[in-house]
């Protein structure tokens, strides 16, 4: 099942589920719903050959991907509020910008970090 497939499960499931309590229906939708979805799309990610692959392997995601620890540590606690208080509390904003931090972050102290420490183990 590709992408699509997927979409069109999950677009199809939200009648069902906005006949529920909303609070009942969040806990089915993430404990049940989610899960599958998910698995069907790393399913159809690693056996089709489809262009939101494509799109994946790009040079652009892969350094996104390697840079997302560094964004999952500054998107929230003294930086945010710091950033927040002094600069902008707009999202899109800050989306920017920290994507652009942790990129820097991860080019300029995690991956040098990551080589040096491998290069001594070897």
């Amino acid at each position: 099942m590709g992408y699509t497939g997927i979409v069109a499960m999950q677009r199809g499931l939200q009648p069902f589920l906005s006949s529920f309590d909303w609070s009942y229906a969040q806990i089915f939708a993430n404990n049940f719903i989610l899960p599958l979805v998910v698995c069907l799309l790393f399913y159809g990610l690693l056996t089709e050959q489809s262009a939101f692959r494509r799109l994946l392997e790009t040079k652009v995601f892969d350094l996104l991907g390697k840079s997302s620890y560094v964004f999952y540590l500054i998107h929230l606690g003294v930086f945010d509020t710091l950033f927040m208080h002094y600069v902008s509390d707009s999202t899109l904003v800050r989306l920017i910008v920290y994507t652009l931090a942790s990129i820097a972050l991860y080019k300029g102290i995690e991956h040098p970090l990551h080589k040096r420490l491998q290069a001594k183990r070897t």
